[in-house]
């Protein structure tokens, strides 16, 4: 749960879906950490997402049964 909203994230920055087939490699046990640290990648990451990125069509199909813009 800690890591969904930092995979959408980063899906809409690449493009591909390729993040929700990663193992995680986080050791960290502490929650509270994890959380910290998944608030700040994500934070990043939508920092950096641009109007191209927002506007590239993704095929989602496998999850959502539709391709879908990162705006959507």
């Amino acid at each position: 749960m800690l890591s969904a909203f930092y995979r959408f994230a980063k899906t809409v920055k690449t493009g591909n879906l390729d993040v929700f087939g990663e193992k995680l490699k986080e050791m960290e046990k502490d929650l509270k950490k994890l959380a910290e640290m998944y608030t700040e990648r994500t934070k990043s990451l939508l920092e950096s997402v641009t109007n191209e990125d927002l506007d590239r069509q993704v095929d989602l199909s496998k999850i959502f049964g539709a391709k879908m813009s990162g705006s959507q």
